[in-house]
């Protein structure tokens, strides 16, 4: 059984902007609520929204990490990518402004694929996945995921400059493990911090 207390406690929150995980923490660390009356609390304390869907409003505005921030990040690194991919090096290649010889130009411009079908790979489990999974709802990892994110394209992004990628191969290829374990266990980590209502 839920009090009116709880319920406006709750209201009180939200609209404060405090997330829900650390509402839902709050409440069974110090106010000795079980986790069926939280969520019922919450249940209460937002109305239903009069969407097609008619979804609950967990109170959670746009989350901006995830909504805005990480799929443009995404979308101006691959922006960038593509053009140098596919109009500064085959331009290169054609006119030979670096004096490496085209079939060194071609090496260059073949390895590069690589980290474009990576890239690529981020880069739609990011805006399409993640972004939608997370999209509503907060967490303390989102701000490091973004971090990370950028990071990873900042090398990605040194792989398709001429000679520079050099730099960007070795980078990507000492720092992908580590990289890549970082990132699962901060998205793990970012899943089980949304509380399940």
């Amino acid at each position: 059984m839920i009090t009116q207390e709880l319920i406006d406690y709750v209201k009180t929150q939200l609209s404060s902007g405090v997330a829900r995980e650390k509402i839902t923490s709050d409440l069974l660390g110090q106010g000795g609520w079980t986790m069926e009356q939280i969520n019922e609390a919450f249940a209460s304390a937002t109305p239903v929204s009069g969407g097609p869907n008619n979804n609950l409003n967990l109170g959670v505005r746009d989350n901006k990490y995830w909504s805005k921030w990480i799929p443009v990040t995404n979308k101006i690194f691959m922006l960038l990518s593509l053009l140098v991919m596919f109009v500064v090096h085959p331009f290169i290649i054609v006119t030979d402004a670096l004096g490496i010889g085209t079939e060194t130009a071609l090496f260059f411009y073949g390895i590069m694929f690589i980290p474009l079908v990576i890239f690529g790979i981020f880069y739609r489990y990011e805006n399409n996945k993640l972004s939608n999974q997370f999209g509503s709802t907060r967490s303390g990892t989102d701000l490091w995921l973004l971090i990370l994110i950028v990071i990873r394209n900042i090398v990605f992004g040194l792989n398709f400059v001429p000679f520079i990628q050099i730099i960007g191969a070795g980078a990507l290829v000492l720092g992908i493990i580590p990289y890549l374990l970082i990132y699962y266990f901060l998205v793990r980590s970012r899943n089980k911090s949304v509380v399940a209502v």
